[in-house]
């Protein structure tokens, strides 16, 4: 009997230290993502930070003011437009 009483508390040490491990896997995982949690707060704070009102206020301006369909970036026909524009004399 001696010998079945030795086993059996290397199995439950086996079962202890199994469960010891999972439970510290699953609070490293709670803690890395609480710690990116944090960081993505605070990263995207910081991306308006060195800048006035007037900057913040004119990109907002900026993002919402309609483009006229007429002159859309790079646009053939405004180049056209201002090089007619600069053939024409005053």
């Amino acid at each position: 009997m001696a010998r079945t009483e030795p086993e059996k508390e290397k199995k439950q040490r086996k079962e202890f230290l199994k469960q010891a491990s999972d439970m510290l896997q699953d609070t490293k995982k709670q803690a890395l993502r609480e710690m990116q949690g944090r960081v993505k707060e605070e990263t995207e704070g910081v991306k308006d930070e060195g800048r006035d009102t007037y900057d913040l206020a004119s990109d907002e301006r900026d993002e919402s003011a309609p483009r006229p369909s007429c002159l859309p970036n790079g646009s053939k026909k405004l180049k056209s437009a201002f090089k007619d524009a600069i053939k024409k004399p005053a």
